[in-house]
């Protein structure tokens, strides 16, 4: 698959789990994090929000609730590779789709005051910052007198190459971890092969019950090197996850991880002289 659509799916696969949605909040949004759990989260499809949703690869969202089933919060979360000057328009229509479909599912006319919040983040995994603000009314162009007509709102932004490694890490939760290897991605090899020593040894640690987390790390970081690496290089790195690799469950998924990479390069024509 092309490098664009694998950062996509690959984050959209990653996202899927409410372990690794409470994860990526406790880098954006420690003090939200801490008000609840994964156990709490439940993801909602995105279709109903606008039918490009069904071909975008990017975006997930979850919602918070209370044991009775009340809404707490939303959390959209939106991948980008490229900059992209609409996405603060784009954002203002998820958010006020998102809060007409609390509206109708909790009843119109009821005197709730309680609107439930929507964090929306964004994971800029490309090169260099992100040009300009997210937030409409910083965004706008519009002269000063029509500025508080502009609607207003947070979001999250994580550019994670620029992201200082310190944030990444500072939860503990092992989705910073996969997140260094993109923001090292780029890098010499050896910031690179840190990177993802690290994040080996913390997926090492993982319990079973979240085994199934535990091998889609393993495939996004396989994927990841045979996507941003070639010949000697990708080799060496690959051998770098392998070796720091001591359960036999998970060297199992590293080898299917490494079958399926070779072949998906195999089909596009990308590699050569290498047998099915």
């Amino acid at each position: 698959m092309p490098p664009r659509n694998f950062a996509d799916l690959s984050f959209r696969r990653l996202l899927a789990s409410p372990f690794n949605a409470h994860g990526l909040l406790t880098i954006v949004a420690a003090r939200v994090a801490a008000t609840t759990g994964a156990e709490r989260m439940r993801r909602l499809s995105t279709t109903w929000i606008d039918e490009r949703f069904q071909e975008r690869e990017s975006d997930v969202l979850w919602v918070v609730e209370t044991e009775a089933g009340d809404v707490v919060f939303y959390v959209l979360v939106e991948h980008q590779t490229d900059f992209d000057p609409d996405l603060p328009l784009r954002l203002l229509i998820y958010l006020g789709r998102v809060a007409d479909r609390w509206l109708r599912d909790r009843g119109e006319g009821r005197a709730d005051p309680n609107w439930p919040p929507i964090l929306p983040v964004v994971i800029h995994t490309g090169e260099g910052r992100w040009p300009g603000s997210l937030d409409p009314r910083k965004s706008s162009g519009v002269s000063p007198e029509f500025l508080p007509y502009v609607p207003s709102f947070r979001v999250h932004l994580l550019s994670v190459k620029r992201c200082p490694r310190r944030r990444l890490l500072g939860s503990g939760h092992v989705f910073g971890r996969i997140l260094d290897v993109v923001r090292a991605e780029s890098l010499r090899r050896s910031a690179l092969e840190q990177a993802l020593a690290g994040a080996v040894l913390e997926v090492e640690r993982l319990p079973p019950v979240l085994r199934t987390e535990a091998s889609d790390y393993l495939r996004h970081l396989v994927a990841l090197v045979y996507h941003r690496r070639r010949g000697s290089e990708r080799d060496s790195l690959l051998d770098a996850i392998l070796s720091n690799l001591r359960r036999a469950d998970l060297r199992e998924e590293f080898q299917m991880a490494f079958k399926t990479a070779a072949e998906e390069l195999i089909e596009k024509g990308i590699e050569k002289g290498i047998e099915k």
